[in-house]
C-alpha cells in the first residue's frame, strides 16, 4: 500500500516535471530566426510582451504552450499543443488544420519540412494573408499561425505564396527545438 502510495506521487510529479520542461524548452525558443531574406524587414523576432509567451492549462495533466513571433509584414504564434486524438495519423492532422482555421479557407497544400509532413490551410483577405500550418509528433501539434499584411507590391497570389514561404521558414527554424522538447 504504502509502495503504491509513493509510486502515484513519483509520478504524478514526474508528470508536471515532464509539462514544465516542455514549458521552459518552447519558452527558450529563438529570440531571432532569420528568413533566406537578409532584409531586417523579414527577420522574425519574438515579441516583447509579457503575454507573448502564454501556458493555457486545459486540465490536470493537459497544457498548451504558446510563443509569438512578428517581423515588418507579419505576426506568427507558434503552439505546441497537446492531443487526446489518439495516435496522429495524416488524416487527422489534415483535419486538425481544416477545423482550427479561423479564417475563411481559400486554399489547402502540405509541405515536407526537415523530414515531417505539415498540411497547411490559406485565406487571403483584402488585406491580409493567414496561414495555419500543422504537423504532430509525440501526441502533440505543433502549430505556426501566420498573419502577413499584403504588400501593396505585390499581387494576391504573390502575398499568398510569400506568407506560405515564410510560414515554412518559420516551421523550419522552430522544429527540431520544438521535437526535443520533452
Amino acid at each position: 500500500m504504502r509502495f503504491g502510495y509513493l509510486m502515484f506521487i513519483g509520478l504524478m510529479f514526474a508528470g508536471v516535471s515532464a509539462q514544465a520542461d516542455v514549458g521552459l524548452c518552447l519558452k527558450n525558443l529563438p529570440d531571432m530566426i532569420k528568413t533566406d531574406s537578409q532584409e531586417e524587414a523579414f527577420i522574425f523576432k519574438k515579441s516583447s510582451r509579457p503575454d507573448s509567451f502564454q501556458i493555457v492549462v486545459e486540465s490536470d495533466t493537459k497544457q498548451n504552450y504558446y510563443q509569438t513571433y512578428h517581423n515588418e509584414v507579419c505576426f506568427a504564434k507558434v503552439a505546441l499543443l497537446e492531443t487526446d486524438m489518439g495516435r496522429l495519423t495524416n488524416t487527422k492532422i489534415k483535419r486538425y488544420a481544416k477545423e482550427a482555421s479561423s479564417f475563411q479557407i481559400t486554399g489547402q497544400d502540405r509541405a515536407e519540412i526537415e523530414k515531417e509532413r505539415f498540411f497547411y490551410t490559406m485565406g487571403v483577405e483584402q488585406d491580409q494573408t493567414n496561414v495555419l500550418m500543422v504537423t504532430g509528433f509525440n501526441n502533440r501539434i505543433l502549430q505556426v499561425r501566420m498573419t502577413c499584411q499584403a504588400m501593396t507590391s505585390l499581387e494576391k497570389k504573390e502575398n499568398r505564396r510569400m506568407t506560405v514561404h515564410w510560414a515554412k521558414e518559420l516551421a523550419k527554424n522552430l522544429l527540431n527545438a520544438v521535437k526535443n522538447c520533452k
